[in-house]
């Protein structure tokens, strides 16, 4: 039990040593959740937005960018899922300044 304990600790501490890495980060982090919706966006792309976390949270991808024909297709969605690392994308946003940037 004791042994357990500790490993939830750690667990913990690097749950939130990753968070505070991701939040300061200068690129654009989010995590898509099996539902095919945003569970997770960093501040780099509420910065981006100028939207909060609650405008972004929940929302499916194409809901706020403007996706690649890999995706219109499914398959990121399916690579994503199935853990395969996806390095290759494009996905277009409008940023609070009303010019479209591209995320790759």
């Amino acid at each position: 039990a004791e042994a357990k304990m500790r490993d939830e600790i750690a667990l913990r501490k690097t749950e939130e040593k990753l968070q505070r890495v991701f939040e300061k980060a200068n690129f654009v982090a989010i995590i898509i959740d099996s539902n095919e919706k945003i569970s997770y966006a960093n501040m780099a792309l509420a910065r981006l937005l100028g939207k909060k976390d609650s405008e972004i949270i929940g929302k499916k991808p194409f809901q706020i960018f403007t996706l690649d024909k890999k995706y219109k297709k499914g398959e990121f969605f399916s690579e994503m899922v199935s853990g395969a690392f996806i390095n290759k994308f494009e996905w277009k946003v409008t940023s609070k300044y009303q010019d479209e940037r591209t995320l790759q």
